[in-house]
């Protein structure tokens, strides 16, 4: 789905010539630029799955990228916002404030929502914007993290591509949107930290990862109920090695009690945000750690 036309080159009294113009799948290995100078942790196949599946625009000085914004598409009801970034020494210019703009038209021009994680900084730019709060998520990170026992037993098993449909209709149930592309995507990227748990035949939470510039980035964890959660994240971490990242629903006191026992500690708090009427997307107590800012 493609959402935005082709917009006209912002004004500026700048020496050096600028584009502002849609995003193009060969962008990507140029964009990952703008996400590493701003610490952040994807890759450029990151940047290359939210331009296949979704919309951004971005600001050019020449060939290089000096601001972002996206937006991915979930169905009809909602798109989420993401990859709004500026360069530093561009910043305060109001070029970021321009972009964000392009995305919240071509969402609104569709009658959908716009939501999104925001830092705190971020959330101060999004509230007089019509964004509202609906929950808190926590940035949490370990090195090598050494994960104690689940609770109680949980029948956890790899994933496999049989599996598609059932982890898609579980998601589909908990976030409000079909993220079939998304599911597919992660299943691929991580391969040895994607499970699902079953009792009696039906699947009653799922993991997955992905590889990051920075860190390996757990999550979805999704599941029924907390101890399951649990015994997810324990099978995937039992695989992972180095630094891991994990963003995790702050309502899930056990949950975040236990990660912290695996060594996991808090970096940053993001907020979900959205705008308009989110009654009836699903059934948030059942997402333990989101995908990710840019993916939700």
């Amino acid at each position: 789905m493609r959402w935005g036309t082709r917009q006209p080159p912002m004004p500026t009294s700048s020496p050096h010539a600028r584009d502002e113009r849609p995003l193009r799948p060969d962008d990507a290995p140029h964009l990952i630029a703008l996400s590493s100078e701003a610490g952040w942790n994807q890759t450029v196949a990151d940047w290359a799955f939210l331009i296949d599946h979704g919309a951004g625009w971005g600001l050019w000085e020449g060939e290089t990228p000096i601001a972002s914004a996206m937006i991915l598409p979930y169905g009809d009801r909602f798109a989420w916002v993401n990859m709004v970034l500026v360069t530093a020494s561009r910043r305060g210019q109001g070029i970021g404030t321009r972009l964000l703009h392009r995305c919240l038209d071509a969402i609104a021009a569709r009658g959908a929502a716009a939501v999104l994680d925001a830092t705190p900084a971020g959330r101060n730019i999004y509230l007089p914007l019509g964004f509202r709060d609906q929950w808190g998520l926590t940035r949490l990170e370990a090195d090598r993290p050494a994960p104690p026992a689940p609770p109680r037993p949980v029948a956890v098993r790899p994933m496999e591509p049989g599996d598609l449909a059932a982890v898609t209709a579980f998601d589909r149930a908990m976030f409000g949107a079909d993220r079939l592309a998304m599911i597919a995507h992660l299943a691929e990227r991580c391969p040895d930290c994607r499970f699902v748990a079953e009792e009696a035949g039906r699947v009653t939470g799922f993991v997955l990862a992905r590889d990051g510039r920075l860190a390996l980035q757990l999550g979805p964890v999704a599941a029924d109920d907390e101890s399951t959660a649990i015994a997810l994240a324990a099978r995937a971490l039992t695989g992972a090695e180095g630094r891991v990242f994990l963003d995790a629903a702050d309502r899930h006191s056990g949950f975040n009690a236990w990660l912290a026992r695996a060594g996991f500690t808090g970096q940053r708090p993001f907020t979900r945000m959205a705008t308009g009427d989110t009654a009836g997307w699903g059934d948030p107590t059942r997402l333990f750690a989101a995908a990710g800012p840019e993916l939700g």
